[in-house]
């Protein structure tokens, strides 16, 4: 951003790396050298110091006397009998397949590991499921559009039914999409299958779809649903994969006490924009008290958003910068907010995804010392942020595959102190800046 305002000031990149980043970033690692920890402060000031000219820095704190508090609760969800099976199938299969290669092939293969097993530690189901089940969840969506035309209550969305023209477009829209999906299932079965299905030995069938038991995720989700409606609040959801969003759809309509429209709504890239307002103000409707979840893409819905009606927010999955998970906390902790927030970050114990999270802890708390000039300790070494480490596996429990939420504190939050799994040792942070480490 600097090159893009001032160019030149940083000088060349390379220069810039050898004399700002690379010791910046070794000395603040755990297992840094007295030497290099100074070295690291005196880079900070330098840089600092060019920075003032040329940034202006106001962060949430600015704002904080005029917002309630936000508590955000790390919880390392131990993962169930069958994901932890299927999570050292794929690290074996992964590691006899790996082979001496060029940079860009290596970079290739981790981000393939990632998404394969993202799969495995959300829930063994979506390695079974398919998008070919989209256009129906549309049509869904499309249907529940006419409630806000028929119920007397919802006169002030009655502008926003479509129209004739926008129903013939939206048919034939449809029909392009069903013919790309018929050829999208016809190139799949034709493809042969062997490499891929690398879990089938260890998965009974498609009836597991909508078994919540095998997700220590799904499992927490849904007793923090419960316990959030008992005390009549509502919840936001975020999720970088629309398969994850479409499951726990499938796991909901399975209850049958939640109806898309109504209980729930969902809000994606394939979300029309009448729709997705729609749905926006009919759950910020205080008088709406059926309306408790949404469902949100995080790249979709993480940002131009206003859900204040909700105070309490599930990431689902944590992503690799952390600007994303941050910009979708903020659609409900804004001005607007009248309750204290309540933040659950999912992470799967001992998995990439905790690795992950912990990348950006690092990353936040680089940028402070940068820009803010805060010493914010991370308590990571060079070893914890190799690439190698991301494919450690190291599982807790006693394989019994109970789902619990570890925490180092009895947690201030009501709702997460009522629910019924073990809760052995969870991270939380009463938090009123910018970032919470």
């Amino acid at each position: 951003m600097i090159s893009f305002v001032r160019p030149g000031m940083l000088g060349l990149r390379q220069r810039f790396t050898r004399d700002f980043v690379t010791p910046i970033v070794d000395g603040q690692l755990q297992d840094a050298t007295e030497a290099s920890k100074q070295l690291s402060k005196e880079r900070l000031f330098v840089l600092h110091q060019l920075l003032a000219g040329s940034v202006h820095r106001a962060d949430l704190r600015v704002l904080a006397e005029y917002l309630p508090p936000k508590y955000e609760y790390v919880l390392s969800v131990n993962m169930s009998d069958t994901q932890k099976q299927l999570y050292c199938r794929y690290l074996e299969r992964f590691q006899a397949g790996k082979k001496k290669k060029d940079p860009t092939a290596e970079a290739k293969r981790l981000f393939a590991a990632y998404h394969e097993l993202a799969k495995v530690w959300t829930h063994p189901a979506v390695l079974h499921m398919e998008r070919g089940d989209i256009q129906e969840r549309e049509s869904k969506a499309y249907d529940s559009i006419d409630d806000f035309c028929v119920d007397s209550s919802d006169e002030q969305w009655s502008d926003e039914c479509p129209d004739d023209e926008f129903d013939m477009k939206r048919k034939k829209k449809g029909k392009k999409k069903r013919k790309k999906e018929q050829k999208v299932a016809t190139k799949a079965a034709a493809a042969p299958a062997s490499d891929e299905q690398w879990w089938g030995d260890l998965m009974s069938g498609a009836e597991e779809l909508e078994d919540a038991t095998l997700s220590g995720k799904m499992v927490i989700l849904l007793e923090l649903l419960k316990e959030a409606a008992a005390k009549q609040e509502k919840l936001l959801l975020f999720s970088q994969s629309l398969l994850v969003l479409e499951l726990i759809e499938r796991i909901l309509d399975r209850s049958g006490r939640w109806k898309l429209g109504r209980d729930y709504f969902r809000l994606d890239g394939s979300t029309n924009s009448k729709t997705r307002q729609g749905w926006v103000e009919r759950f910020n409707d205080a008088h709406q008290h059926r309306a408790r979840l949404f469902l949100i893409s995080t790249k979709a819905g993480g940002l131009g958003v206003n859900l204040t009606a909700a105070n309490r927010v599930v990431i689902f999955d944590a992503a690799w910068n952390p600007s994303i998970d941050t910009q979708a906390v903020f659609r409900a902790f804004r001005f607007g907010q009248e309750k204290p927030v309540y933040v659950y970050r999912l992470l799967a114990q001992g998995t990439m995804e905790e690795k992950i999270y912990w990348r950006q802890v690092s990353k936040n708390a680089l940028a402070s010392r940068v820009v803010d000039q805060e010493q914010a300790k991370v308590g990571l070494t060079q070893t914890d942020l190799s690439a190698a480490e991301l494919f450690q596996f190291t599982p807790a429990g006693d394989g019994s595959g109970q789902h619990t939420a570890l925490c180092e504190q009895t947690p201030a939050d009501p709702v997460l102190a009522r629910c019924s799994f073990p809760l052995a040792n969870c991270r939380a942070q009463l938090c009123t800046g910018a970032t919470c480490f």
